[in-house]
């Protein structure tokens, strides 16, 4: 949350200081605003890593709100026209003719 009537960049670090307690990738999605299943843009694709640096600008009066966990094995998620779509390995592609 910014409060202030002026812009504020803010860095975290994905370590034990944010209350992890291990794992070695994360993803991490924004609650609001948004929908709750939206990879947020700041990390790195397909996963932040431990002690990865984020690094968040927060516009004059405005509130955002994150979440993340453990990056599931074999799972990743893209985002094409503001939509996410997760992408498991083993799914038919499909073939030129």
């Amino acid at each position: 949350m910014n409060q202030n009537p002026f812009p504020r960049t803010l860095k975290i670090a994905l370590n034990a200081s944010l209350g992890l307690t291990g794992g070695k990738q994360f993803v991490l999605t924004e609650i609001y605003p948004g929908d709750g299943d939206r990879p947020i843009p700041e990390q790195p694709l397909p996963a932040a890593a431990w002690d990865d640096e984020l690094t968040f600008h927060l516009p004059a009066h405005s509130v955002r709100s994150s979440t993340g966990g453990p990056r599931a094995p074999g799972r990743t998620t893209i985002v094409f026209l503001n939509s996410p779509l997760p992408i498991q390995p083993g799914l038919p592609r499909c073939q030129p003719n």
